[in-house]
């Protein structure tokens, strides 16, 4: 994460402001690409992770989160990545196997010419001070939301496919 990192969430970065440094990062993008879009219309915090489906072979990656909260409502939302790659694998793969695991932070960076979601998750016990983080690097990002009745996980099991 570059700007909403670990230490930042739990108060030991006090002398940063990562809100208004992001703004201006996210201001520098196209106002009609999804990813500026997404990254001002949707909250990803406390979303839970839910599936995966990664194609190595084809660059694509899905990941289904369960977003929304009582007062908004809940969403099945499903963002779609091409031209993938993934950092911090191990990070995300214990995630889903944890079941729930929630976003704590999500951001849109730049890694050289292509953009990069980065996901801090939150941590299992702050006293150990484990926070687990991964990017999705891409050439496309699209994003689909679906309401749900309740913030209930799709399966009680990880059924993500990594192929």
């Amino acid at each position: 994460m570059d700007y909403f990192t670990f230490d930042w969430a739990t108060g030991n970065e006090s002398d940063v402001d990562p809100v208004g440094d992001y703004s201006r990062f996210l201001s520098s993008l196209d106002p009609a690409g999804t990813a500026y879009q997404f990254a001002t219309t949707i909250s990803l915090n406390d979303a839970l992770l839910d599936k995966v489906v990664f194609d190595r072979s084809e660059g694509a990656l899905k990941l289904l989160l369960l977003t929304g909260d009582l007062q908004v409502g809940y969403w099945r939302s499903e963002l779609a990545y091409t031209g993938v790659t993934l950092h911090g694998e191990r990070a995300l793969v214990d995630a889903l196997d944890r079941r729930p695991t929630e976003v704590w932070y999500d951001e849109f960076t730049c890694r050289g010419e292509r953009l990069c979601h980065n996901f801090l998750l939150a941590p299992t016990d702050l006293r150990q001070a484990i926070a687990g983080e991964f990017g999705i690097e891409f050439v496309s990002f699209s994003y689909t939301q679906e309401a749900v009745t309740s913030r209930t996980l799709a399966t009680v099991h990880n059924t993500s496919v990594w192929r």
